[in-house]
């Protein structure tokens, strides 16, 4: 635990999110990392989202979707659209206004599916794990900055939201 290690402990602020979060979650626990709910319950902000998905996920092309966030959540595995169907699962459950968007791809491609969300700031943020190149590479990005090298194409794609 984070209270152990004597560096992190005499000023925890020199740590990034990142670095604490990677030493206190242990993802192979599955006693705190099994139980759906549990997690989902557990993911309440953009950050935390968007940290275990790049950990815990990996991408496959568009034609072996699954297609439901609890599919991802199982397997680990998943294409834009999974991710996105379980980062807006997690926004909304943590009461963040969260919704799919469709955008063009990287390659050119007329779809690639996104979450669009507002955080308590008040401004609107594009997730998007399933691409480390898009927007800022780091998964969250400021839309405004996002749709500049990604234009939204449409909205109201529609997942299964189990």
């Amino acid at each position: 635990m984070i209270e152990e290690d004597k560096c992190l402990l005499r000023n925890p602020l020199q740590h990034s999110l990142r670095d604490i979060l990677s030493y206190a979650w242990d993802f192979t626990n599955h006693d705190r990392w099994g139980d759906y709910e549990v997690v989902t319950d557990r993911l309440n902000s953009p950050e935390l989202i968007n940290f275990y998905e790049r950990m815990s996920f990996r991408y496959l092309s568009h034609g072996e979707c699954i297609g439901f966030p609890k599919s991802i959540f199982k397997s680990r595995l998943g294409c834009c659209s999974d991710y996105t169907a379980f980062s807006e699962y997690c926004l909304l459950k943590a009461g963040y206004d969260a919704r799919a968007i469709k955008v063009v791809s990287p390659t050119g491609r007329a779809y690639h599916v996104v979450c669009e969300y507002e955080d308590k700031d008040g401004k609107k943020y594009i997730m998007d794990n399933s691409c480390f190149s898009c927007g800022s590479g780091k998964g969250i990005t400021e839309k405004e900055i996002y749709i500049k090298e990604l234009p939204i194409i449409g909205l109201g794609y529609m997942h299964q939201r189990m």
